[in-house]
Parts: C-alpha cells; sequence; structure tokens
C-alpha cells in the first residue's frame, strides 16, 4: 500500500513536471496556480469523462469498486479484533480515518492515471499522424491500425494490470475473516 502510495506520488510529479514545460498560456497566473489549476482539471476530468469513454468509465467503477471493498473488509477486520498492518493507517485506525484516506488515494490514484493517459494519449497521437515516428513504422510493419482511438485504450487497459493482485490480497483478507 505504501508503495503503492509512493508510486502515485512520483508519477503525479513526473506527469507535472512534463506538464510544466509545454508552453501555457496562463503563466502570468504563477506556477503555482498554475500547478493547481492543471491538477485540479485532472481531479475533476477523471469522473466526468465516464460521460464519453466507457472503457475509462469501467475503469474508474471498477478500481473504486475494489479500493471500497479494502476498505470495507479492512474496517470489519478492525471491528473482530484484527490489527492493520499498513504504516499509513497504523494498527488501529478509526472507520473515518480509513474510509477519508482510502477515498484521498483513490482520487490521487485516478487523478495520477488521468495526467498519464493524457500525456500518453497527446504523444501517441503526434507519432501516429507523423509517418516517419518509430510508431507509425513498427505499426506498418505489423499491420497494425494507427488509429488514434487506440491511443486511449493502452492506458486504460494498463491500468487494469495491478488489480489482480489487489483482488487476491482481498480474499485472502476475506478467507481470514471468515475462518
Amino acid at each position: 500500500m505504501i508503495r503503492k502510495l509512493f508510486i502515485m506520488a512520483a508519477l503525479l510529479i513526473l506527469a507535472s513536471a512534463a506538464k510544466g514545460q509545454e508552453p501555457n498560456a496562463d503563466v502570468k497566473h504563477g506556477k503555482v496556480r498554475s500547478f493547481f489549476g492543471y491538477v485540479g482539471r485532472h481531479v475533476k476530468e477523471s469522473f466526468t469523462d465516464c460521460k464519453t469513454d466507457k472503457l475509462w468509465c469501467g475503469y474508474v467503477i471498477g478500481v473504486g469498486l475494489i479500493n471500497a471493498a479494502d476498505t470495507g473488509e479492512t474496517i470489519v477486520g478492525m471491528h473482530r479484533g484484527f490489527r492493520e498492518t499498513s504504516p499509513l493507517f497504523g494498527p488501529h485506525p478509526s472507520t473515518l480515518r480509513l474510509v477519508s484516506e482510502s477515498a484521498g488515494i483513490t482520487v490521487a490514484h485516478f487523478t495520477t492515471m488521468h495526467m498519464l493517459r493524457e500525456l500518453f494519449t497527446d504523444k501517441c497521437k503526434s507519432d501516429a499522424a507523423d509517418p516517419n515516428s518509430m510508431y507509425s513504422r513498427i505499426a506498418a510493419k505489423r499491420g497494425i491500425s494507427t488509429d488514434p482511438r487506440r491511443c486511449t485504450e493502452a492506458i486504460d487497459l494498463l491500468g487494469w494490470t495491478a488489480q489482480p493482485r489487489h483482488v487476491a490480497a482481498i480474499v485472502g483478507n476475506i478467507n481470514e475473516l471468515t475462518r
């Protein structure tokens, strides 16, 4: 859990640093205000993109449900006398602390994934438009379409790669609770 938090923080910093190198029209407002505007836009779009992108919506709902299940089974275990082993929460966190911190971590996760998704999609679309790019040459050699819509699918599917391990941990915890 703490490893995921550090990875998300590093990705958030890298995504914002990469975005900070692009020309920005609102530099007059200052770097801090521009940074918070950028992050705030992604927090909002992490949830509003469900209207237009069903794959992203499935990712948000699926990961949200998995994180809610993890938090729920942790709360049940705490009420049955188990101890929390995460150094982030401490051995006996309150229900409010567990729910609020888990929700914050989940929103940070979605925001970071949305930032990476935008950066990857922008790069992918520019490469797909350039017939001399490595992406276009490899796609042509393998007979793969360079349709820019394919760009967003890759990052959405990449986000699911860590979820089987998370689900297995939840199932293991539930089995421990039912003994």
